[in-house]
């Protein structure tokens, strides 16, 4: 069943984020398809008006969509990697008050740190020493909490679990945003 909005506003936002080979990518595409959800993969950007590139993007969303990578991406590989975030405490309130106006959810991709460390080496463009993944995961948890602690939901994808447990998490995810997408339907 794919779902459809009228084009008059976004109905529901879903942000995935997490470190590099966790699963976000494909997770986000496979939620985008199963839901009919546009998808959006942001890569890490350059700009110095990012935030004013973030909030563009929340308001130009026509429709259902699902986001590979927001502003938690930057917080934490800024901080970690770069030692410099371009994203003030004012440009983050900015960004989750123009969220707060969508039904947004959040997909914390993680997985334990040996599996991580285990993925990236496989990787051919390594920004990240191996030795800061730990702070980032830790740096992504962190965030998460503190999202889920300012009201946004929040979901957890652990791509170390079994296959079958992960598929368990997944499924209740699309069960749970077909069911926002219901009560949104009935507001109409």
């Amino acid at each position: 069943m794919t779902f459809f909005n009228d084009g008059s506003g976004l109905d529901i936002l879903v942000i995935f984020e997490g470190f590099d080979r966790t699963g976000k990518t494909s997770l986000a595409q496979y939620i985008a398809r199963e839901l009919g959800f546009r998808y959006k993969h942001n890569m890490p950007s350059y700009n110095c008006k990012l935030y004013k590139d973030l909030i563009k993007q929340i308001q130009i969303l026509k429709s259902n969509t699902v986001i590979d990578r927001f502003h938690l991406t930057e917080l934490v590989c800024g901080k970690i990697v770069c030692n410099h975030v371009r994203l003030s405490d004012s440009h983050i309130k900015m960004i989750e008050d123009c969220l707060k106006q969508h039904n947004v959810v959040f997909v914390h991709c993680y997985a334990d740190t040996e599996d991580v460390k285990m993925r990236y080496k496989k990787e051919l463009n390594k920004y990240v020493p191996i030795e800061l993944i730990n702070s980032c995961l830790n740096e992504y948890s962190n965030l998460f909490n503190e999202l889920n602690e300012r009201g946004f939901k929040v979901y957890e994808s652990n791509s170390s679990l079994p296959m079958d447990l992960q598929l368990q998490n997944v499924q209740k995810l699309i069960k749970d945003l077909k069911m926002m997408l219901t009560e949104e339907e009935g507001i109409r």
